[in-house]
């Protein structure tokens, strides 16, 4: 990049500022404490930041993943107990004869017909 820009004659000052303007505000407020800075030295910096806070980022985010799963398992270990009860209480009891006994029904049909 550097290559480039001096091959079109661009300012150091307007490179660095471009790069800071890339720059996540934490870089950028680490970069102002380091006087005089230049592109090549910010450039070096802003890298090992980044660098440092990708690994965090990286170990953060796995706990968050994992933390998530467990609570997703959790859940689907109360949903299933759920269902275990729902399909205790609602099982079909064994079917049970509800047919009238023929001599009631023939009583029946004979009543009526009189």
């Amino acid at each position: 990049m550097n290559q480039r820009a001096a091959l079109h004659n661009v300012p150091k000052e307007l490179m660095l500022e471009l790069l800071l303007r890339q720059l996540p505000a934490s870089v950028k407020t680490t970069l102002a404490s380091i006087m005089p800075i230049t592109v090549e030295k910010a450039a070096e910096v802003a890298d090992k930041i980044l660098e440092g806070s990708t690994s965090n980022v990286s170990l953060s985010t796995n706990a968050i993943v994992s933390s998530n799963k467990n609570r997703i398992l959790q859940e689907i270990e109360r949903l299933n107990r759920r269902i275990d009860i729902f399909t205790l209480r609602h099982r079909t009891p064994q079917r049970r004869n509800n047919s009238r006994p023929r001599n009631l029904s023939r009583n029946l049909s004979f009543s009526c017909s009189r």
